[in-house]
């Protein structure tokens, strides 16, 4: 369903179809699917950033459509693990501001201009590749011909937005059953995109002497 087609129909249900409350429908309609979108990793979300870091850059600031990092490739064959500037501390406390072997990565504050950034422990000697796998940011719906791209959303934001305009009729039990419908539905577009669809899941032993002390270090990201 489109965004006024998913307006219309949920105005139409509560036998409201002025202006007003189509508006509003549509407005709380865009907010749920952004909702939605934020709530797990969807599929429809994967994006990718390849490009060369130039030499001794601690951290590094990504795309605007970007929302955040969730795995790290460098130099094409070697991965950098997930970790946190309070780990780093611990671990390899020089680190910080001091070239050498680059084995983590961890998310920083966004910058000024609300863009994604990662800091890189440790920082390049020499301009090297990365390749990012990311979330990408909400594709919002804005246009009225605009369709949500994960399967089963337009339901899921039906749900939500006759609970919404129950809600605002002050008309609580219905809105709160159209609320438990919702999360329902939400809850298995979920175990869609995360149990049912074809993975193989794999324990992977992880050894870094560079960065740790240990060779039979395990690093676990958290």
């Amino acid at each position: 369903m489109t965004l006024d087609e998913i307006a219309n129909f949920c105005a139409e249900t509560l036998g409201m179809t002025d202006n007003l409350t189509v508006a509003y429908a549509k407005r709380r309609a865009q907010a749920r699917w952004k909702i939605i979108w934020n709530t797990a990793n969807w599929k429809q979300a994967y994006h990718e950033v390849i490009g060369q870091v130039p030499a001794n850059t601690e951290e590094v600031e990504l795309p605007p459509e970007v929302e955040l990092v969730t795995a790290v490739r460098i130099n094409g064959d070697r991965e950098l693990l997930p970790s946190s500037q309070q780990t780093q501390i611990m671990v390899d406390p020089a680190g910080f501001g001091n070239t050498g072997h680059t084995y983590a990565f961890s998310p920083v504050a966004r910058s000024s201009a609300g863009a994604a950034r990662i800091r890189l422990h440790r920082p390049f000697e020499r301009e090297t590749e990365l390749l990012l796998i990311c979330k990408r940011k909400c594709v919002e719906l804005t246009a009225g011909t605009d369709v949500p791209l994960i399967p089963g959303a337009d339901e899921c934001i039906v749900a939500f937005t006759h609970g919404d305009l129950y809600r605002w009729q002050r008309q609580f039990s219905k809105a709160n059953e159209m609320f438990q419908e919702a999360r329902a539905l939400l809850a298995q577009m979920i175990v869609i995109e995360t149990v049912q669809a074809a993975q193989t899941v794999r324990l992977v032993p992880f050894t870094e002497p560079n960065g740790y002390g240990a060779e039979t270090d395990w690093l676990v990201s958290k």
